[in-house]
């Protein structure tokens, strides 16, 4: 005798995960309503940020899988703000005529990883010098 399944069976995800807390991600989703078997939810950054692997990148996907459960990565990626990575100084130097001049540079903080810096692992830290 063949006995036939009466559980109902699932249809849809609900309530993607939430990014752990500092990689600046925005979930792109809207509460309460169901997203299909197959079906992707998008995390884009903040706002003014940028991925920390892939400046370029525009978002993630997390896919809704068959069992009802998320592929959401085990670590997430994050995103920083690039005006937090870019100090500028000023200092105030005497020509050659002995007159003041004031000179601004804008350095990098931190290094880009090498996948970021064209696979370079070399650095140099000054991006432009204004006169």
């Amino acid at each position: 005798m063949k006995v036939k399944n009466l559980c109902p069976k699932g249809v849809a995800c609900v309530d993607p995960p939430f990014p752990t807390n500092g990689t600046n991600l925005v979930r792109h989703y809207v509460e309460g309503t169901t997203v299909a078997f197959g079906a992707k939810v998008n995390y884009t950054c903040t706002p003014g940020y940028l991925f920390d692997t892939d400046k370029d990148k525009a978002s993630i996907e997390v896919e809704c899988k068959s069992d009802g459960t998320w592929n959401a990565p085990a670590e997430w990626e994050k995103c920083y703000n690039p005006s937090g990575r870019i100090r500028t100084t000023t200092v105030h130097c005497i020509t050659s005529n002995h007159s003041l001049k004031l000179i601004s540079e804008r350095y990098c903080l931190d290094p880009p990883s090498p996948s970021f810096n064209g696979g370079l692992t070399t650095w140099n830290s000054t991006l432009v010098t204004l006169l």
